[in-house]
């Protein structure tokens, strides 16, 4: 019998797994705003935790205006983010025609300048980096966030309702006393490490923001606000997202300008804090508290973000954290925690 359970559990795991994963993309519709909801919640969770460490004001703040204050903080972020994108999306889309314009002039004075007699075909290149492709997404997402807003809102709401009642319902559940404190744990240990990422990864983006706006601003660059914000969400999509943010407006100053020296600066400033913040500072505020993989993180980008596109992209990293804490607290599933791990240590 024991033979015959050994024998099904790959199959049946598998076949486990492959339905999940088809009920996730059968479902996005329904299922993304609740992830995106919880999300929040989280984000709400952990700035109520900072607003009850602030000296002299955060311990005599009852934990009811705790709550509202963060998220009202949220939302108006939300809204403040919503606004800016939307605005300086349609500006950007009038003036991309302006944008090819003065890169076909750039073309033809390289072609000049080093006496090239036929224009290399750029079709292809342009294919695979669109700028119009790119913004026209982000509408669709903006777009698409606007029209879910309420919905995420609600389920934000409830979630919130139901926080504290979530430990009763829980140990009516469980009866089992030893059982019920390892389940506690391991929830706890779920939300300390979400909380600490987006927390981390919060701080880490605004000062990426703010300081490759400070560049783009002291250059001159078009739009340095909508590209200030940009790099400020994408930097929340591991590896890619901060090359994607930082290749767009550097190709932006090229082209805007008539001369190189915008374009090093605003290239070499960029790349500078992307990996000093990224490489140096955010892996020492992390500590040991996500030991994935390099190539775990990248395969996990990419499943997500064949999932749920771009939002799967975002959850890509909680995702994993959660699944790696959960293998790792069952004896039949720890070996997987360990290759998912960077160093063996779980």
């Amino acid at each position: 019998m024991h033979q015959i359970r050994q024998l099904l559990l790959f199959p049946v795991s598998f076949a486990t797994i492959v339905l999940i994963f088809f009920v996730m993309i059968a479902w996005q519709t329904l299922l993304l705003p609740m992830v995106m909801a919880v999300v929040i919640w989280y984000l709400i969770i952990t700035l109520v935790n900072s607003v009850s460490k602030v000296p002299f004001i955060g311990k005599h703040l009852p934990s009811s205006l705790q709550y509202i204050l963060a998220f009202g903080i949220c939302m108006g972020a939300g809204w403040f983010v919503l606004i800016l994108l939307r605005a300086n999306i349609n500006s950007l889309l009038e003036q991309l025609p302006v944008y090819q314009e003065r890169f076909f002039h750039l073309q033809k004075q390289w072609m000049n300048y080093f006496d090239i007699k036929t224009a290399p075909d750029l079709s292809e290149l342009l294919g695979h980096f669109n700028l119009m492709s790119l913004v026209s997404n982000l509408a669709i997402i903006v777009r698409d966030i606007a029209r879910n807003g309420a919905i995420i809102i609600i389920y934000v709401l409830f979630l919130l309702l139901e926080h504290h009642s979530f430990d009763a319902k829980l140990a009516a559940l469980i009866p089992d006393g030893q059982r019920l404190t390892n389940v506690r744990e391991l929830i706890q240990q779920i939300g300390s490490k979400i909380q600490r990422y987006i927390g981390i990864k919060t701080i880490a983006s605004v000062a990426t923001s703010l300081c490759s706006y400070g560049v783009m601003r002291f250059v001159g660059v078009d739009f340095a606000e909508f590209w200030a914000l940009l790099i400020f969400i994408l930097n929340f999509i591991p590896t890619i997202g901060s090359i994607i943010a930082t290749l767009f407006p550097c190709v932006l100053t090229l082209v805007q300008f008539d001369h190189l020296g915008p374009f090093i600066l605003v290239t070499m400033g960029l790349i500078a804090i992307q990996f000093f913040i990224g490489s140096i500072l955010e892996p020492r505020w992390m500590g040991q508290a996500f030991n994935l993989s390099g190539l775990v993180i990248i395969t996990s980008l990419a499943v997500w973000g064949q999932v749920w596109g771009i939002v799967g992209m975002f959850l890509c990293i909680p995702i994993t954290v959660i699944m790696n804490i959960i293998l790792s607290n069952f004896p039949q599933t720890r070996p997987i925690s360990v290759l998912l791990s960077r160093d063996g240590r779980i």
